[in-house]
């Protein structure tokens, strides 16, 4: 009976450090880098009650007989499978994919490993460490060494000095204000703007505060150069900095162009003035009416430049609407300026509401002038436009005719017609029956004349010639109403010979259809304007940018407060970015890798260490020789299992009370056999 209460003793014993186990795995369930552990449990020691015995011919052999006293801890085992990675968006974790173990020393030399990669830096000393202080291991540099070195950050070497400055590009002309003295006192943000407030005298006034140095022009005070502004400038920059330049020594500014600063200097509005594009050209002294019943000059473009003294003449010319083409009524505006002519083109449709019309020099989009036109009823009404304006008519055949040639029909001139009345048809038809012909003319009129008048037809003039008495009269009149004009007749064998050629029992038409005009528009009131050219604007626009001065150091080895942008790649590969430097690489992290990472001894601080069973740390490169690679911005979790947890608690917990029952029973039975003496 001692025996089974010390079994249930000793069975107590053991499940209890296995709860201390469980318990363990559960308190670091969101350790990151923690591999969970398990208790391995053996039997121990046994008492013999009957040894075993040989069979012989007449007898079979026996078993041999024992008792134990119990179960006893054998061993803790460490569980080294890879656990889940969690994403955490800080660039200084680092997670291994596969084997092996990060390396870090503490200030004794001892060497730890772990799998908990959050890393940061000595703010003092530049090195990499981990979360608790201790310097991560690896190569420095680039070159491959034992792995077993310190990595520090600021292994970027030194840089030259260099004077700060910044340059703008304002309307394709560099600019760059530079500091004197090589300095990071020199990274200042220069700003220059115009005042008109500044008194009579004062060039320049500065302002000096957090970095900032602002320059107030005198909006009226002329500067005769670039060095005469810098000299001013940085004058009045001592006043505002106590009798002294600054640190960094003058800020000068300069230019990619000998061109920017135009000749004869520039005020200081001109300076900073913004508009760095066209001071743009005019024709002067237009009507304010317009021109041909309101064309008007809207704008020129940024080539517009003419000689000097150069005058702009002006002429519209319309071509109307041609059947044969279908080409619609149209207006083309000409100006002639000079050797140059600009020329436009509107048509009648477009000319309903008013719009703009460009004339453009040769096809030139940026050596043009921009007109404003009227609608189409406007120009027409004009009071410009007199019948002299209309002088050639186009017949069908598209020769050019003047009604006064006598050409039409033989010979046929007419006269009388109002002022902006245009001849249309002319036609003759000869009954053969009657021997007689009837002369027609179509009159119509085009609107705009005195007195005005809407377009279309005025009607057929009619007049029925005698052959045989009205060619010897010279000349008839032809009615429309109470309205009459005058033709002139040809002989009678001109007439009948070349313009109808009249056949016997037969009715014969025939005629000439007049199409409308081309016609030149001039305006009569003024022979020519004034031009003046469009020229680039003096203005360099200093005031649209702010000149942020940037790179200024007085050179030496790099701090670590210079550096920025640490990255950790696959490869374990560390780089940093300084602004002179560029990218380096500072180093690169290795990791350890065991024979059995089982045999690990834990230390505590998510630490393992090595033992006689793990085997020695073979230092490899991330990804190498059976090592796994690092993956930045993340940590791998825990590896311990809830559910195997909960459930390994459940069964210790019963063999717990079920090793307490052998006692209890132990007990009575102990107490039963007391009782047998009473």
């Amino acid at each position: 009976m001692s025996r089974a209460m010390f079994s249930g003793v000793a069975g107590m014993q053991a499940e209890q450090t296995k709860m201390d186990v469980i318990g363990n795995n559960i308190a670091n369930v969101n350790t990151y880098g923690y591999k969970a552990q398990r208790a391995v449990f053996s039997d121990v020691y046994y008492q013999t009650l009957n040894a075993a015995t040989r069979g012989t011919a007449t007898q079979g052999g026996t078993d041999p007989s024992t008792v134990g006293v119990g179960a006893t801890m054998m061993t803790v085992q460490t569980l080294p499978k890879q656990s889940a990675m969690q994403t955490t968006g800080y660039g200084m974790d680092v997670a291994i994919s596969g084997e092996g173990y990060l390396q870090v020393m503490d200030g004794s030399g001892n060497v730890f490993y772990t799998k908990a990669g959050m890393l940061g830096w000595d703010a003092n000393t530049g090195y990499l460490v981990d979360m608790n202080g201790n310097f991560v291991l690896g190569d420095q540099g680039t070159a491959k060494g034992d792995g077993m070195q310190k990595i520090k950050l600021d292994n970027v070497g030194a840089v030259q000095p260099k004077s700060a400055s910044k340059s703008e590009n304002i309307d394709g002309v560099n600019y760059t204000v530079a500091a004197q003295k090589a300095s990071k006192d020199g990274n200042l943000s220069v700003n220059y703007v115009s005042s008109d407030q500044l008194p009579i005298g004062k060039a320049v006034d500065v302002s000096i505060s957090n970095g900032t140095v602002v320059v107030t022009l005198n909006a009226n005070e002329k500067f005769s150069s670039l060095d005469d502004l810098n000299n001013k400038v940085n004058s009045a920059i001592m006043v505002a900095n106590d009798g002294k330049p600054l640190d960094c020594g003058n800020i000068t500014l300069s230019t990619d162009t000998s061109s920017a600063f135009a000749a004869g200097g520039l005020t200081g509005k001109q300076i900073t003035e913004a508009n760095t594009g066209f001071d743009y050209g005019s024709i002067d002294d237009l009507p304010s009416s317009g021109m041909f019943g309101g064309f008007k000059l809207d704008s020129v473009g940024s080539a517009f430049e003419n000689g000097d003294n150069a005058r702009a003449v002006f002429k519209l010319t319309r071509t109307p609407v041609d059947d044969a083409t279908g080409a619609e009524d149209s207006f083309t505006m000409t100006c002639k300026i000079g050797t140059k002519t600009y020329t436009g083109t509107v048509s009648k449709s477009q000319m309903k509401t008013p719009g703009k019309l460009q004339l453009s020099n040769g096809g030139s989009t940026t050596d043009t002038i921009t007109m404003s036109y009227p609608n189409y009823s406007t120009v027409m009404n004009t009071a410009n436009i007199t019948n002299a304006d209309f002088p050639e008519y186009k017949t069908a055949d598209n020769v050019i005719q003047k009604l006064s040639d006598g050409k039409v029909l033989g010979g046929l001139k007419l006269s009388g017609m109002a002022a902006g009345t245009e001849v249309t048809d002319v036609n003759v038809h000869y009954d053969a029956g009657t021997k007689k012909a009837t002369l027609n003319v179509k009159l119509d009129r085009i609107s705009g004349y005195t007195p005005p008048s809407a377009d279309g037809d005025i009607g057929t003039f009619t007049y029925a010639i005698n052959p045989s008495t009205d060619f010897t009269k010279g000349s008839v009149s032809l009615t429309n109403g109470t309205k009459t004009i005058t033709a002139t007749l040809p002989s009678k064998a001109e007439f009948f010979g070349s313009a109808i050629g009249p056949k016997d029992g037969n009715n014969v038409d025939t005629g000439i259809l007049f199409k409308d005009p081309t016609s030149e528009l001039t305006d009569l009131t003024k022979a020519g304007y004034a031009v003046k050219n469009t020229e680039k604007s003096k203005n360099l626009g200093l005031t649209s940018k702010a000149f942020v001065m940037e790179g200024g150091t007085a050179g030496g080895p790099v701090s670590l407060n210079q550096i920025d942008n640490i990255a950790i790649g696959a490869d374990g590969a560390v780089t940093v970015h300084n602004a002179d430097k560029g990218t380096v690489q500072v180093g690169r992290i290795c990791i350890a890798t065991f024979a059995n990472p089982s045999g690990l001894q834990a230390s505590g601080n998510n630490y393992f260490t090595s033992s006689l069973n793990s085997g020695n740390p073979v230092v490899s490169i991330p990804g190498q020789d059976s090592a796994g690679k690092l993956k930045s911005s993340a940590l791998e979790m825990s590896n311990v299992d809830l559910a195997t947890e909960f459930s390994e608690m459940i069964l210790t917990q019963r063999g717990f009370q079920a090793n307490s029952r052998t006692i209890t029973v132990s007990d009575s039975m102990m107490e039963e056999l007391i009782n047998l003496k009473r």
